[in-house]
């Protein structure tokens, strides 16, 4: 309380709000206060307050409400595109650490580093780093109080337990390592003996197997084989050996249920072609398929499939050799060609239609002019009609559509536009029945 100035100064604690303070204020004996004590107010700018002594004399006080500095020289957040997980922060010993998968060079890292609020920190966030070794930061707050942190930054043990390679000497091609079936085939040529192999193998860097590569083994029956990672993890592997045979890789039937007709194959092209009824959904089909004798196809037969677009099966013969098929299922056309709706503004009831018989007959009122009715028509889906609805037509006789099918197949419908009898009695009512 500076008394010579008339001013007064308070420090709150960092990231204390401001705006709504309650100030208990004392002044001199006798003398008034505005505002009052105890009346909450906004310090975020100085604050007048006026003193009256109990003679009248009054005097204007400023008060001036501050926040303190911020102490906190934390790191609140520290990443690295790409790490494992998420970083470890210990505040109470001041360290990070960070772990990046296995493999991954530590030395030109750039980590996004957050600090407490106000707080600044070096070396600075954003900047390539080598982190083979630890690196010191120092993070100083806003009031100035600085704080060291380490971050080690490591690789992650390595958690591959792949076959990347299998080999028998003699095979016909390449192995075929399906990673995610972790399955491996290898095809040997006609003849071979599968009961006295041996196999040169490689896995994951770091990785051990059992059993190991070079060992004679009987492949009569699929192998299994376990590789294990360097973080320990196993993973079973199945090793099948084919001997050569059979070449062909055609399919050489292709049924959906409810399928119209027989499907198209095509062996030279390598294409089926399937139709299905009007209105199938070509999502959720089971195609039911044969294949060259002791091939495999991907996918499978009667697996659930989406026809919705094209999709590609592969066969594999006996011997190895590879064909994709190209299936393509459409839907037949519509043979649908029914008016399903007729409707006349201002009609009598609901249009009655005779779905056997192909009519429609529409009541109107009595005095309804029928030399210029607007139809309005729906037909079967992607059908057409003639003529058309939404022009004026003359129904004072019975008036022939023809509807057309999306397939091409044309019914004639007949349309009648019946006025209903009139029951009126004036001379008015049989002027108005000589014009109808």
């Amino acid at each position: 309380i500076d008394a010579a100035n008339h001013t007064i100064s308070v420090v709150m604690p960092y990231g204390v709000n401001r705006t709504l303070l309650a100030p208990t204020i004392t002044v001199s004996e006798s003398a008034t206060l505005s505002p009052s004590s105890g009346v909450s107010q906004n310090f975020t700018n100085a604050v007048d307050y006026t003193v009256i002594s109990q003679s009248g004399v009054s005097q204007v006080w400023r008060v001036t409400v501050s926040n303190a500095a911020n102490t906190a020289n934390d790191i609140t957040l520290f990443v690295i595109s790409g790490q494992v997980g998420s970083s470890v922060i210990n505040a109470t010993n001041h360290t990070v650490t960070v772990v990046m998968p296995y493999g991954v060079s530590r030395s030109a890292l750039t980590p996004v580093i957050r600090v407490s609020e106000s707080a600044t920190i070096s070396p600075a966030g954003g900047i390539a780093t080598n982190f083979n070794a630890p690196v010191y930061y120092t993070v100083v707050s806003q009031s100035g109080l600085p704080q060291g942190w380490v971050v080690n930054v490591v690789n992650a043990l390595n958690v591959a337990n792949e076959i990347v390679s299998f080999a028998i000497h003699g095979q016909v091609g390449v192995s075929d390592i399906q990673k995610d079936a972790h399955t491996v085939s290898v095809t040997m040529p006609y003849g071979t003996d599968r009961r006295s192999l041996t196999p040169i193998i490689t896995v994951s860097e770091n990785a051990t197997l059992s059993p190991a590569s070079g060992l004679l083994g009987d492949f009569s029956n699929p192998v299994n084989y376990i590789v294990i990672s360097q973080s320990g993890v196993n993973q079973q592997w199945t090793v099948t050996v084919h001997v050569a045979s059979n070449t062909a890789n055609d399919i050489l039937s292709f049924s959906i249920p409810g399928q119209v007709g027989s499907a198209a194959i095509n062996l030279s092209n390598h294409t089926i072609n399937v139709t299905m009824p009007f209105g199938v959904s070509r999502n959720g089909l089971v195609p039911t398929i044969t294949v060259s004798a002791e091939s495999r196809i991907n996918p499978s037969s009667g697996i659930v499939q989406d026809f919705t677009n094209v999709q590609n099966y592969t066969v594999t013969s006996q011997s190895g050799v590879t064909q994709i098929w190209t299936v393509r299922v459409i839907n037949a056309a519509s043979t649908a060609n029914a008016i399903t709706s007729f409707a006349i503004p201002g009609q009598v009831g609901q249009s009655v239609i005779n779905a056997v018989n192909h009519t429609v007959v529409i009541n109107v009122p009595f005095e309804t002019n029928k030399r210029a009715l607007v139809p309005i028509i729906a037909i079967s889906e992607f059908a057409t009609i003639n003529p058309m609805g939404g022009m004026a037509t003359n129904f004072t006789n019975p008036v022939n559509y023809v509807v057309t099918s999306q397939s091409g197949v044309a019914q004639s419908w007949t349309v009648s536009v019946v006025a209903n009898v009139n029951t009126g009695t004036d001379i008015g009512d049989v002027e108005n029945a000589s014009r109808n």
